[in-house]
């Protein structure tokens, strides 16, 4: 993962109006950073993953966005990190603000009105972006870092490249899901069953269980949940850790029924994902040591 320093734009650091924040980030250690609660009163957020995983949530549903991933809340929305941590990444986000009268700055009001009812008539909230996505961030991000006469114009376009690539995206993305998403929704849900039923269950055996060639598990597992299929299973390993460390199990009980080789092993997984360890998590839930 690149590490970069965060680059936010907010207020009249912006150089469009109808923006009301732009930045980047690369957080390098689970906790670095937080993310609580929060929302945008009159804001769309859209949010690109370039590097990395995160746990977010909103909608009263959390969301594993990994990397090559779109990510988007509605204006008002609450929204945050799981455990209101911002794990490990490089992310791309822009905020834009509703506009009034349907209009956007720089299209004509049809070509506004299409725009603004594609957005709202998004339907996934996390799918896979295509190049065009992270491109545009780029140049909006360059736009602002270096500008000139000609950055209002330049920034306004990229704006408009992004937002069309994004309902592009989610649109092909719906596409693909009615094509094939049955049946491989179907193996997926199967292989989380048997994760369930297994939690020290192998990948190779949960792609077997499937029914796909592991290579192919991998490709549409990734594709549908945003995660490769071992992030996921150790995320899904490390929610019901903490279930059982605030039960009072003691850490070494922990990593031994959750199949994690060694504790040590078990710390290293958990500290990545929540940025503590399991005593130190055990500590903030008010859990005695055993």
């Amino acid at each position: 993962m690149r590490t970069k320093p965060r680059e936010v734009y907010a207020g009249a650091a912006l150089l469009l109006p109808e923006l009301a924040m732009l930045g980047t980030d690369a957080p390098r250690a689970a906790g670095q950073a937080g993310l609580g609660t929060h929302a945008h009163r009159d804001a769309w957020e859209l949010c690109y993953i370039a590097d990395g995983e995160v746990a977010w949530w909103a909608g009263g549903q959390v969301h594993e966005v990994g990397p090559g991933h779109v990510y988007i809340t509605r204006p008002g929305e609450p929204h945050g990190g799981v455990d209101a941590v911002l794990h490990p990444c490089e992310l791309y986000w822009v905020q834009l603000r509703v506009p009034r009268r349907g209009a956007l700055p720089g299209l004509a009001r049809r070509d506004a009105q299409v725009m603004l009812g594609r957005l709202e008539a998004l339907r996934l909230r996390c799918f896979p972006a295509s190049d065009v996505v992270p491109e545009a961030f780029a140049r909006l991000i360059a736009e602002h870092r270096q500008r000139d006469e000609l950055s209002p114009a330049a920034a306004r376009a990229a704006l408009h490249t992004l937002l069309t690539a994004v309902v592009r995206d989610h649109a092909r993305h719906r596409a693909a899901q009615s094509r094939s998403g049955r049946r491989i929704s179907r193996a997926i849900r199967a292989a989380i069953d048997q994760f369930e039923r297994d939690p020290g269950a192998a990948v190779w055996e949960l792609a077997e269980h499937a029914g796909l060639s592991v290579t192919r598990f991998h490709e549409r597992f990734r594709a549908e949940v945003g995660l490769t299929p071992a992030d996921w299973r150790n995320r899904r390993r490390v929610d019901r850790a903490k279930q059982l460390l605030r039960s009072g199990r003691s850490v070494t009980e922990v990593a031994m029924l959750l199949a994690f080789s060694t504790s040590q092993y078990f710390a290293t997984v958990f500290k990545r994902h929540t940025g503590l360890t399991p005593g130190q998590y055990r500590q903030r839930m008010g859990v005695d040591e055993r």
